[in-house]
């Protein structure tokens, strides 16, 4: 298990990033005498809404039982991923969900792209050696590179652009950074 602070690294990021973005307009000239533009603390003032990730996310790897349930689920599906099985998966349980999250990578094979994350659920945790439960698709990559069903009811983000649980993809990303 790995334990790390995800909402002060969403801070960073997203600070970071308002700051990228407030400083493409630093050569810009205005007839204005306000006062010069505090990026830090403007960026945290204003910074859009964003779903917090609980602040000791508990993010762990699945056991090997649980990662062959999914590898089997992806082998299942004639038209998903077919050959490509995941090597690992994060683990990390959704309070709100009442579920454990299973997120994997599958490497890109159009060598363009960087690959795509796919996530799963289930009621049992997956960190079992005996994990012997069934999975459901959480989102559309996991539905159709799986032959597991989509979850019911289907996960809604906060917002139209949250096809997960933040805490799930935070997990994988830390993962596949080797954190």
């Amino acid at each position: 298990m790995y334990r790390t602070n995800a909402l002060t690294t969403g801070m960073v990021a997203l600070a970071g990033s308002m700051a990228l973005v407030l400083s493409g307009c630093a050569g810009a000239t205005s007839t204005s005498s306000a006062e010069p533009l505090d990026v830090e603390t403007t960026a945290e003032e204003s910074a859009p809404a964003v779903t917090p990730i609980a602040n000791d996310v508990v993010c762990a790897d699945a056991s090997p039982a649980a990662l062959n349930a999914v590898n089997a689920s992806i082998e299942a599906e004639p038209g998903g991923a077919g050959v490509q099985t995941l090597p690992w998966a994060t683990v990390v349980h959704d309070d709100e969900l009442g579920k454990w999250l299973l997120t994997g990578s599958f490497d890109a094979t159009d060598g363009v792209s960087d690959g795509f994350f796919a996530v799963w659920a289930s009621t049992e945790d997956p960190t079992a050696d005996t994990f012997d439960a069934p999975l459901e698709a959480l989102e559309g990559s996991a539905e159709g590179n799986s032959d597991a069903p989509p979850m019911i009811p289907p996960y809604v983000g906060p917002t139209d652009m949250d096809a997960a649980p933040p805490a799930a993809l935070f997990c994988a990303q830390e993962r596949l950074a080797g954190r």
